[in-house]
């Protein structure tokens, strides 16, 4: 082989493994990016899935504490203006109550239930941020390999396009963190 052949052999060759290379790494911050969008849509299913779950146990806490503060409050008001046997009905009511609340031992009348629905909705919307923030770094990283030599080359030639990917987007309730509301 004469020494041009040899020369444009090996420029064609150069020019095949730059290809490869690009292409490579331009399929690769695609996948990389198609990854971090799946990771933010896991983070916003958690949050929609358990927020909720939170909210109504904390709820039913607040409604059960509720009814023994009532409870307790009419039962040892009418144990201050009660004579007779009526004294003594309302102290064995009394007694029956204190005994119903120790022995429902399943029925929480803790407060810092809300401390922990309010730790947890932070912790899922920390979870969402860092997801969010994960994804738009593989966009950022995408866009420079399509947009970049060699990528840009390859990217022109194959048809890979920088719109693929965009910084976060998603469902719109999805983005909304989900309203607390104990009124209902």
């Amino acid at each position: 082989m004469s020494p041009n052949t040899i020369k444009a052999l090996g420029v064609v060759a150069v020019v095949l493994l730059v290809g490869l290379w690009g292409y490579s790494l331009v399929v690769s911050s695609r996948n990389n990016y198609d990854n971090t969008v799946g990771n933010v849509q896991n983070a916003y299913q958690f949050r929609f899935d358990t927020i909720p779950n939170f909210v109504s146990t904390a709820k039913f806490s607040v409604e059960k504490q509720e009814e023994f503060t009532n409870e307790n409050s009419r039962i040892r008001e009418g144990l201050t203006t009660a004579t007779g046997l009526d004294a003594d009905k309302l102290a064995d009511q009394y007694r029956n109550l204190l005994v119903n609340v120790r022995a429902e031992a399943n029925v929480t009348l803790k407060t810092d239930q809300l401390t922990e629905l309010n730790s947890e909705i932070d912790s899922a919307n920390r979870v969402v941020r860092n997801q969010r923030d994960i994804m738009n770094g593989a966009c950022r990283s995408y866009r420079n390999a399509v947009q970049l030599p060699p990528g840009a080359f390859v990217a022109w030639i194959t048809g890979f396009d920088s719109s693929y990917c965009t910084m976060f987007k998603a469902d719109p309730e999805a983005q909304k963190a989900p309203k607390v509301d104990f009124t209902h």
